[in-house]
């Protein structure tokens, strides 16, 4: 009960109940496509990004489609993409990364103002600087990003809103599988190149409220008795207010995961003439992706509203979120249905999105259920707050060299 994680330690246990559906597959105004980000503001309205319309649907408590914010274009009130939402007092802002700007609107719909982030200064490789949220103090939060032929290196930045300037570096990552791939064919047979699959580089979010920004380390095992993730919550500055490392036993990558891919990859290539044998596509594809022995422990982010933490652990059914509170105790675990992808956590409801048979998506607000006396074995956790050094400009995060079972704490890092 409650999902092992064969680390022997006993967590509550808590499980979701649906409470709300908004979406449809052919009803005008609530047939989603792809959910970047949800937001959710004092009244119970529901802000649903939807980057494949370029704009931000609206709806009442109860799921009734009220209105759109933005649309498509290159003006100062549209969008070129869409990603993450959020709200900051009553304005909403929305990231668009193709512009690089962070733009803001009332909770009717009005445009505001927009922010336009120059390049990383002082990078040498003119890398795109583009907004991810605000801070509360009403600093901008940036990110490099992860690149497809750019070193594998990623910084979350603070920049001043006014100036559009960048003032410090709230921490750097290194290391982990390259986010996208390229294989090379001989001959004129040509490329192939898309997301890495087992990709496993930080994710991060920032929290609902801008106090924080929420890091977790997660590369793949390469020693199943060494196995850990890490969580990190980084200050508006930088500092460190709390750095855990949680030991779990890894799953194996399936033998016939890098098979079905680049079968898959043949049936593409063939679309535009190339016909190579499944064995050499197969040979080729594993050299370009460089397949882990084990599957990432970590594949979902889902920050509170109260500073609490949800982490969506291996694609399973159910699924298991594993959940610290704001001082980061891990405290319990949710058993989620396998396939949701929660995106927000506000008191006793989790917002999340599912697909049905023909992918059609749907947002669902879930209610978070605690069972009075359920428990489910969890993984350790060995946590150390307010550490004083925190993740200064030039500390790269991972890979950590904690020794959770020795219970030691969290040392610099290495890279």
């Amino acid at each position: 009960m409650g999902g092992s994680d064969g680390a022997g330690r006993t967590v509550a246990l808590r499980e979701l109940e649906g409470d709300l559906v908004i979406g449809s597959r052919d009803a005008p105004g609530y047939t989603l496509s792809v959910v970047e980000g949800v937001a959710v503001d004092g009244t119970g309205r529901v802000y649903v990004a939807q980057p494949m319309d370029r704009q931000v649907r609206v709806y009442d408590r109860d799921g009734r489609f009220v209105r759109t914010i933005g649309r498509g274009g290159g003006g100062l009130e549209e969008f070129q993409h869409l990603t993450f939402i959020g709200l900051a007092g009553d304005s909403l802002w929305a990231i668009d990364p193709l512009a690089r700007r962070i733009s803001f609107f009332d909770t009717a719909g009005r445009f505001l103002s927009s922010v336009r982030l120059p390049p990383l200064p002082g990078d040498g490789m003119g890398r795109p600087l583009r907004p991810f949220g605000g801070f509360r103090d009403g600093s901008l939060i940036a990110t490099t990003g992860w690149g497809n032929d750019l070193p594998d290196e990623m910084r979350i930045c603070r920049a001043d809103a006014a100036s559009q300037e960048v003032t410090d570096t709230v921490a750097r990552f290194r290391d982990g599988l390259r986010a996208s791939y390229r294989v090379d064919f001989p001959g004129n047979h040509g490329f192939l190149r898309g997301p890495n699959p087992f990709f496993d580089g930080e994710l991060w979010r920032p929290a609902p409220d801008g106090s924080a920004v929420f890091v977790v380390e997660r590369q793949s095992a390469t020693d199943a008795a060494e196995a850990s993730y890490g969580v990190t919550k980084l200050g508006v500055r930088g500092d460190t207010l709390y750095a855990c490392r949680v030991r779990y036993a890894p799953r194996p990558i399936p033998k016939n995961a890098v098979g079905s891919i680049a079968t898959d990859y043949v049936d593409r290539i063939r679309g535009y003439g190339v016909s190579l044998p499944v064995w050499e596509v197969e040979t080729r594809v594993r050299d370009a992706l460089n397949v882990p022995d084990f599957e990432r422990p970590v594949t979902g982010i889902a920050p509170a509203v109260d500073g609490s933490l949800r982490i969506g652990r291996e694609a399973s059914d159910p699924r298991f979120w594993d959940v610290f509170d704001a001082d980061g105790e891990l405290v319990a675990r949710v058993a989620a249905p396998g396939g949701t992808e929660i995106l927000l956590v506000d008191g006793d409801f989790a917002w999340a999105v599912e697909h049905d048979e023909l992918e059609v998506p749907y947002v669902v607000r879930y209610r978070i259920v605690r069972r009075p006396g359920a428990r489910g074995e969890g993984p350790d956790a060995i946590c150390r707050r307010n550490v004083t050094s925190g993740l200064a400009p030039d500390v790269a995060v991972g890979p950590w060299t904690t020794d959770v079972r020795a219970g030691a704490g969290r040392s610099a890092a290495t890279g």
